[in-house]
């Protein structure tokens, strides 16, 4: 039945919970050679007549959540601490004083 469903696009789930469905299908034979086909026809029956049987569409890859990390950690710029060369320069100069 699940594979029948997927091939008419049902959802095997909803059918199987379905009183209505279930009494459809009650009197099939399964050992009957046509029973595939008879069992698909019944579910897309089942589809057209009742649109929740419908399976949902498959859902793509979950949204970008969260927030935007753009800048850089908080703290001094950059800019206002000395290079190694210059702590070096500033060290030597230390040092011959």
């Amino acid at each position: 039945m699940h594979r029948a469903s997927q091939k008419v696009g049902a959802d095997p789930d909803a059918l199987i919970d379905s009183r209505s469905f279930l009494k459809s299908v009650r009197d099939m034979d399964p050992d009957a050679e046509d029973f595939s086909t008879a069992l698909m026809e019944t579910i897309q029956t089942a589809v057209e007549n009742n649109p929740k049987f419908k399976a949902a569409a498959q859902a793509g890859p979950p949204a970008r959540s969260g927030g935007e990390f753009t800048g850089g950690p908080g703290g001094r710029p950059a800019s206002s601490e000395p290079s190694i060369d210059e702590f070096r320069a500033r060290r030597k100069k230390r040092a011959s004083s």
